[in-house]
């Protein structure tokens, strides 16, 4: 009896599939550890939609808002750093390997404070600009406007 030793056919579509899936776990890699950058991206892009859908105003009008943002801005940004402060002191606490509770709950109601205080002064300057615009070009205004998503 002769059995048929042949030399077994070299496989290229496993050392295919490998690449790919390297390839594929260096790109979700990517998109999980760039994530912090692009949540900037997405903000800088609402703020340049926002700035953009002005153009839906008359020249004068413009003119107005981006004083009345301009006035506002160095408190939106001291707001806006004191909120990174206290979600910084917040991971600070969970990243101990114990942690005290009490100290945890009272930065949770700092930052909910902050947060709160911030989206008042955003709530006052839109309630501001709204004032200065006439019906027919804050109706433009908000049209311009991204619609909001979850």
């Amino acid at each position: 009896m002769t059995q048929d030793i042949s030399v077994p056919k070299k496989n290229n579509w496993i050392g295919l599939c490998l690449f790919v899936s390297l390839a594929a776990n260096i790109f979700l890699a990517g998109v999980v550890f760039g994530q912090k950058d692009g949540n900037k991206l997405q903000r800088g892009e609402k703020i340049l939609a926002t700035m953009g859908a002005l153009k839906e105003v008359s020249p004068e009008s413009r003119a107005k808002a981006k004083e009345l943002v301009k006035a506002d801005w160095p408190k939106i940004q001291e707001d806006l750093q004191g909120i990174r402060e206290k979600r910084q002191e917040v991971r600070g606490l969970l990243e101990q390997p114990s942690y005290d509770l009490a100290a945890l709950d009272k930065s949770f109601a700092e930052l909910r404070g902050a947060v709160g205080d911030m989206q008042t002064e955003a709530h006052q300057l839109v309630v501001k600009i709204a004032s200065e615009l006439t019906p027919e070009e804050r109706v433009a205004f908000m049209k311009a406007l991204p619609k909001p998503g979850f």
